[in-house]
């Protein structure tokens, strides 16, 4: 990782949101309740409350990641093939799902930005509170026969 931080945030536009789910919800449908903070499925989306997944699965014998949102776990689309060796290689890093964006108009599009913890991060070692430029004063022996 290029980075000496402990979190770094990637962010990747998702594809397949045109599509129907196998379940026949709009995926179009669903960007757009979410876009105007209307209700769907029973939710909320005004809250802010909306959970935002990224699940690991098979499509036709390959690895994948869909996005899945809000508690019905509806999926918004996929992670591109692109950025899909990426996100793969990082899977297990994800911290949070922090921002979804949707934009344009008809048909919207949609990308969701990641925070990764950084497998590479090592902490910065903390300052010795002595400053050992000092000298260092010792007592001596008749001082503690004096103590003010």
């Amino acid at each position: 990782m290029n980075t000496k931080d402990e979190y770094f945030n990637q962010t990747f536009r998702l594809v397949g949101v045109t599509f129907d789910n196998e379940d026949g919800t709009n995926r179009q449908k669903l960007l757009e309740d979410i876009k105007l903070f209307r209700g769907s499925n029973g939710y909320d989306y005004k809250k802010g409350n909306l959970t935002v997944n990224l699940v690991k699965y098979k499509f036709e014998n390959e690895d994948a990641i869909r996005v899945d949102v809000g508690i019905s776990q509806d999926t918004l689309g996929h992670i591109s093939r692109q950025d899909l060796p990426f996100v793969l290689e990082h899977y297990d890093y994800i911290y949070e799902v922090p921002y979804l964006d949707i934009y344009y108009g008809t048909p919207y599009g949609c990308s969701v930005t990641v925070t990764f913890k950084n497998p590479d991060y090592m902490p910065e070692p903390e300052a010795n509170p002595i400053d050992n430029n000092k000298p260092v004063k010792k007592a001596g022996f008749l001082s503690k026969f004096f103590k003010k």
